[in-house]
Formats: structure tokens, C-alpha cells, sequence
């Protein structure tokens, strides 16, 4: 999921982690919302494969 969101949005993947890198404590909010996004996309696209894929099998 990383590769795939980095491939899709490599420009806000690099400036979170680097202003993490540079500036811990200025960024944090930053950081937050970035992973807050992240995890939420990450289980919205694991629903829909589950969905997709798994639950016509069952």
C-alpha cells in the first residue's frame, strides 16, 4: 500500500516525512493528518478488495 500511494502521490509522501525529518515538533500536525489520510485510504481499499474479490467466494 505504501509503493502504491507513494506511486500515486509521491510528491505528498516526500514533503510529510521530509518536514517530519526537519522539523519534528513543527510538523507533528502535519505528520498526524498525513497518516490519519493514509490509514483511512489503506482501509477503504482493503474493504473494496474484500468486497470485490473475496466476498462473491463466500
Amino acid at each position: 500500500m505504501t509503493e502504491a500511494f507513494y506511486d500515486k502521490n509521491p510528491e505528498v509522501y516526500e514533503a510529510a516525512f521530509g518536514l517530519y525529518e526537519e522539523v519534528p515538533k513543527q510538523a507533528m500536525a502535519i505528520t498526524e493528518t498525513f497518516h490519519r489520510t493514509y490509514q483511512e485510504i489503506y482501509e477503504e481499499s482493503l474493504n473494496c478488495m474484500f468486497d470485490a474479490v473475496i466476498a462473491p467466494l463466500l
